[in-house]
């Protein structure tokens, strides 16, 4: 099965120098075969000659806004279309999450509460339950987040799967071959205090948020092996 990743985005200094680009920490989390998968630079409109070698796509995280009006991420929407059409498994997160839901007809914007940062249950919905890659799942997942814009709107034939009270459209389904979430299993934990402290320091993040969520951190263990379990069930069934 060859994995094609299209990178949205680029890690601060730390990350990268700790941790790698973005696309090498999902085929750390996901890929039984590194040689299958490819990364591709999406910023720079890079993409495959021959898509059709490629079965399944992983969309990452990004800084940037999936709502944006810019050339690259145009680009990229008309992509996710026509893979979408072309029958290859999507997966999308944070960022990734938000572009493929704006290209199948969703709509992504600015959080409605804000940002979203730190260690975060998600709420499993009943529908999850129904699924067979659902076995032996508990009720609900802690996952990494770092986010201020949000899935406002599913897009058509989606299954909602899992929610928060402060962002609802946290993982969506479609079919056998779209599974979207906003969190970052990919992510550990130093990731994301670094990202807190930098954008608090900047101002972006409120201070007295920041300090929650980098005690949600210090104490909460993310889901990560749950994630990496449910994703590969997908992936390669």
């Amino acid at each position: 099965m060859q994995v094609g990743v299209l990178i949205t985005g680029h890690p601060t200094e730390f990350t990268l120098k700790n941790y790698g680009t973005y696309g090498e920490m999902f085929i750390e989390l996901l890929a039984d075969s590194p040689d299958n998968w490819v990364l591709f630079d999406a910023t720079a409109e890079e993409y495959p000659e021959d898509p059709s070698v490629f079965s399944a796509w992983v969309i990452t995280g990004s800084a940037s806004d999936a709502h944006a009006d810019e050339p690259w991420i145009h680009r990229l929407k008309d992509f996710i279309r026509a893979r979408f059409a072309d029958g290859h498994k999507l997966l999308g997160f944070c960022f990734g999450h938000q572009a493929v839901a704006g290209a199948l007809g969703g709509r992504s914007d600015r959080a409605v509460k804000g940002w979203e940062v730190g260690v975060i249950d998600i709420r499993l919905e009943p529908a999850f339950f129904e699924l067979p890659l659902s076995e032996g799942f508990p009720p609900a997942l802690s996952v990494l987040e770092s986010h201020q814009d949000e899935v406002h709107e599913l897009p058509p034939g989606a299954l909602l799967l899992g929610t928060t009270p402060q962002s609802p459209n946290q993982i969506f389904m479609i079919g056998d071959q779209v599974f979207c979430m906003q969190g970052h299993p990919e992510y550990y934990a130093e990731i994301v205090e670094d990202l807190v402290r930098t954008r608090a320091k900047k101002g972006l993040i409120p201070r007295s948020q920041a300090a929650v969520a980098l005690k949600t951190l210090a104490e909460i263990p993310p889901d990560r092996a749950l994630w990496q379990r449910l994703l590969k069930r997908f992936l390669y069934r």
